[in-house]
């Protein structure tokens, strides 16, 4: 069971949703 490529795409998906959390802060005082 190798599949290096699904974990690293699961691996950027986790990071790339965190950046956008991080980037528009979703429930923080209103939007903008």
């Amino acid at each position: 069971m190798v599949m290096p490529r699904t974990a690293y795409a699961d691996q950027v998906t986790i990071m790339s949703t965190l950046y956008a959390i991080e980037m528009f802060p979703v429930g923080e005082e209103g939007h903008r």
